[in-house]
């Protein structure tokens, strides 16, 4: 009998990919540290997976599949899974954006979350909700840079047009605007 959180796979997307994914290992009498060998994932997050308490890595589930030989289940789990990111409000935007050929956008506030650094991110969510938990922030943050590498993954085109004031409101600070043009992500020059 496995230890720890019990599972409630009827909760959500995610809790089902966990329980899903619980039983496949077990079914083979592997323990989290021989799946973590054969995926290449930390025994901790794949822990954490099961219980529904961190997002699945993009690459992870073709590799469960695979091993598995599960024939897409786990990328079909993943695919509702994903959309459980973000809150109610989002989830028809993501939807869209999983249906796109091309994003664009305009932007007269912040610089978007498709082009946001980590740093710049926290700033933002932190300036949002001062209060909020580190594990919560971390938690939205990973969110977003895996919308970002799900874009990348895509080969979707991405248009952002920007109002130059977004460029000269610092949030974070100027070290992490001057990362923030750095990274690519925007043009243009940030003071």
């Amino acid at each position: 009998m496995p230890r720890g959180k019990p599972l409630q796979p009827q909760k959500s997307a995610r809790h089902l990919f966990g329980w899903k994914l619980r039983n496949a290992r077990l079914s083979e009498e592997w323990t989290l540290d021989d799946l973590s060998r054969r995926v290449g994932v930390s025994r901790s997050h794949l822990s954490r997976i099961e219980t529904a308490d961190y997002m699945i890595p993009l690459e992870l589930p073709p590799r469960l599949d695979e091993l598995f030989g599960l024939q897409g289940t786990f990328q079909e789990l993943y695919a509702v899974a994903r959309l459980e990111l973000h809150p109610d409000q989002y989830k028809r935007r993501m939807e869209l954006e999983g249906k796109a050929v091309a994003i664009r956008e305009y932007s007269p506030q912040v610089i978007p979350g498709l082009l946001q650094t980590e740093d710049y991110a926290r700033a933002l969510f932190l300036i949002g909700d001062p209060h909020a938990a580190k594990e919560d922030i971390n938690k939205l943050i990973r969110a977003r840079m895996l919308r970002q590498r799900e874009l990348e993954a895509s080969g979707k085109r991405l248009s952002v047009i920007l109002d130059e004031a977004v460029l000269h409101r610092s949030s974070g600070g100027p070290a992490v605007m001057r990362a923030l043009n750095r990274s690519g992500s925007v043009g243009g020059s940030i003071p």
